[in-house]
């Protein structure tokens, strides 16, 4: 059997998909998209090192806000898994030229930065205090297509979000002043979208992107818009085919949460996340717990990046794995409706 993991993503894509044919084009929509009012690249990763488990997670967007026009941020965390040591560096926001975004290629310069290439070498190269990532990778195997064309409603607009969990890593992490050596897998995720001036100023979600052990990957959403929660799960399998599930709304399944006091938000860190059609339930728990994204912005303001395990049964079989979960907005109501505890 083949193992497509092993074949670059660039030439997996010159066969044509089975099934639904994807919206997207992931070596053509790497580049920015000045016409659309959002536009997010995002890459996160853990590494086993030194006996230490450790991540980065890299997140660069641009944002229409209102009275503001774009606005231009970036984010970047690292954590060390076995220890429970976090590290927010700190979101910078921009509205010139100190956050420069080629139109004409992949390459986004920040003062301490640079993230550039194509997806058969990209490099990350990023500083923060006592901390940095310096990493090239190569996308193998399939990307998973969100949705299955890479189109979904979203906040009340249509999203194109596609992801690469399949992201050959090498290079160094920096953690509290000490680098690492690193080889390993990262994920990548490019998303694009016109804002919803109406969801605007009161944006939820939540995302969790799951590495199984035998081989499939999920990428989980949950969408509240309008009072009302919708959540899915796109399966990507070794071979490259999708499977698109509904899955039971997460906030029915929130078990604990952490309370930040940088932001007063409470973000769940413990969940039970249920596929029912394919007779799939999994507990994902994170840690460490304070893995939040502090943010000066109201939109989409200070969000959760949390790298979490995940155990439970797949097509009623034992799996285990893990994931980064993502978590935007405020989550309080979920929370007690849940009848969740303090982590």
């Amino acid at each position: 059997m083949v193992n497509h993991k092993k074949i670059p993503l660039t030439e997996n894509v010159k066969t044509s998909s089975l099934g639904l044919l994807p919206e997207l084009e992931p070596t053509k929509d790497l580049i920015f998209k000045p016409e659309y009012d959002c536009n997010s690249w995002w890459a996160g990763g853990l590494f086993e090192s030194e006996g230490h488990k450790i991540t980065y997670v890299f997140h660069i967007m641009t944002t229409k806000v209102p009275q503001m026009g774009t606005v231009k941020s970036y984010r970047l965390t690292f954590s060390d898994v076995t220890t429970g040591w976090y590290c927010d560096t700190g979101e910078q926001n921009f509205q010139g030229s100190e956050l420069n975004i080629a139109e004409d290629a992949f390459k986004i310069e920040v003062p301490n930065g640079i993230i550039s290439g194509d997806l058969d070498h990209m490099e990350i190269h990023m500083t923060g205090e006592n901390c940095a990532v310096n990493v090239t990778m190569k996308a193998m195997g399939y990307p998973l297509y969100n949705g299955g064309a890479g189109t979904f409603q979203w906040q009340g607009t249509k999203s194109h979000q596609y992801s690469i969990p399949n992201m050959d890593t090498k290079g160094t992490l920096t953690l509290d002043g000490k680098e690492y050596r690193i080889e390993g897998n990262s994920w990548f995720d490019r998303q694009w979208q016109m804002s919803n001036p109406a969801s605007l100023l009161s944006l939820k979600w939540g995302w969790m992107c799951y590495n199984l052990d035998n081989g499939d990957i999920i990428s989980v959403w949950t969408n509240t818009f309008a009072n009302h929660e919708n959540s899915w799960a796109t399966i990507m399998h070794p071979d490259g085919t999708q499977t698109v599930t509904y899955a039971k709304p997460l906030s029915q399944g929130i078990k604990k949460y952490w309370r930040s006091e940088a932001s007063g938000k409470k973000y769940p860190v413990e969940w039970k996340v249920e596929l029912p059609d394919i007779n799939s339930e999994f507990e994902v728990s994170t840690f460490p717990v304070n893995q939040e994204m502090v943010s000066p912005m109201p939109v989409p303001g200070s969000c959760f990046e949390g790298i979490s395990t995940v155990k439970g049964t797949y097509k009623g079989e034992k799996i285990e794995g893990y994931c980064f979960v993502e978590i935007t907005g405020r989550w309080e109501e979920e929370c007690e409706r849940a009848n969740a505890t303090e982590a």
